[in-house]
């Protein structure tokens, strides 16, 4: 699986409506030349999609010290991060996502291993076990 389909799988595993990717949307398409899409690590999402929620769930994966979103820009919501900091867009970033979400992540990374337990192991008893496996390990450490 390549890293930009691991954000379609955690939105999808969130609840978030995805639409299929076209090749523009992934790998392909006219992008800037040193773009994240060429190298499997970026997606937009457009029209078929909801680009509104696609942002919101995504937000925290790209702010901050050490973010897993490493681009994270749509335009109607005044989003834009790079590299875990917000920024202001020039003019052309500005337009150029008013129609779809861009989304790039680190290399190498998997966005399901950021998804809670419950929703990964699709069941209360996977919770349980964790919160008793983690009761277990801090009681360990006293």
């Amino acid at each position: 699986m390549l890293p930009w389909q691991t954000i379609d799988a955690y939105l999808l595993a969130k609840g978030v409506k995805v639409g299929a990717a076209s090749l523009a949307q992934s790998t392909g398409g006219t992008h800037v030349p040193t773009s994240y899409h060429y190298q499997g690590l970026a997606r937009d999402y457009g029209s078929n999609s909801n680009r509104e929620a696609i942002a919101m769930a995504l937000l925290a994966l790209a702010n901050g010290a050490a973010p897993v979103v490493i681009e994270l820009f749509y335009s109607p919501l005044g989003i834009f991060y790079k590299n875990g900091k917000k920024f202001t867009p020039d003019d052309k970033l500005r337009r150029d996502h008013m129609d779809h979400v861009h989304v790039a992540v680190r290399g190498g990374t998997d966005l399901r291993k950021y998804l809670p337990i419950a929703i990964v192991g699709g069941g209360a008893l996977v919770l349980l076990v964790a919160a008793i496996l983690v009761g277990t390990l801090a009681g360990a450490k006293g």
